[in-house]
C-alpha cells in the first residue's frame, strides 16, 4: 500500500488531489445556509454542488484553502475563488433556445442537477489537497456571513 506522500508523487494517480470538507456558513439576513456540499472530480475539473437555501437574490461565494477552515477570518480575498448567483445549475443558453428549463449534468449519462442546487466548477492546476467553503451573500443588504460550521463528513477524491 502506498503512503500518502508516494501517492502524491505519482502524477498519473494524482493530477490534483483534494480534500473536500463539508463546510456551511449561515447568512444572518435570511438565516440561509447551503447544505449537502459535495465535490466530484472529472476530466481535470472539480465540480462543487450544494443545495441552495430558500430565497432569491443571493450570491454564493466559493473559498479554497490548503488547510481546514475553522474561523470566518480565514475566508479572505486570497482564498476567494469566485462566485455564482441564483440558478447556477441552469444552462441559460439551452433554456433560452429550448422549451422549458435545462440544467447541467456532471455525468453524461447522469441526471441533470435540480433547480434547488448550486454549481461551481474549478479546473485542477496542482497536486494539492484543498478544502472548500461556500458562503451566502444577501444581494439586497450586501451582507455576507463568514461564520464557519464544519460538517461531519470529509471526502478524499482524486482528480485526473
Amino acid at each position: 500500500m502506498k503512503t500518502p506522500k508516494q501517492f502524491l508523487k505519482n502524477p498519473l494517480l494524482s493530477t490534483a488531489i483534494f480534500f473536500m470538507a463539508v463546510l456551511f456558513t449561515a447568512s444572518t439576513s435570511y438565516g440561509a445556509i447551503v447544505t449537502n456540499l459535495k465535490g466530484v472530480c472529472k476530466n481535470g475539473q472539480v465540480f462543487l454542488t450544494w443545495t441552495n437555501p430558500t430565497g432569491s437574490k443571493m450570491q454564493y461565494n466559493i473559498y479554497r484553502s490548503t488547510s481546514k477552515f475553522t474561523t470566518g477570518s480565514q475566508l479572505t480575498t486570497s482564498k476567494f475563488m469566485g462566485f455564482v448567483r441564483d440558478n447556477s445549475a441552469q444552462n441559460i443558453q439551452l433554456s433560452t433556445d429550448l422549451p422549458g428549463d435545462v440544467y447541467f449534468k456532471i455525468e453524461d449519462t447522469g441526471l441533470p442537477l435540480q433547480a434547488t442546487q448550486g454549481l461551481y466548477v474549478v479546473t485542477c492546476t496542482s497536486n494539492q489537497p484543498y478544502f472548500y467553503a461556500v458562503t451566502v451573500t444577501d444581494l439586497v443588504t450586501g451582507e455576507e456571513s463568514k461564520t464557519v460550521t464544519t460538517g461531519k463528513k470529509q471526502s478524499h477524491l482524486s482528480c485526473e
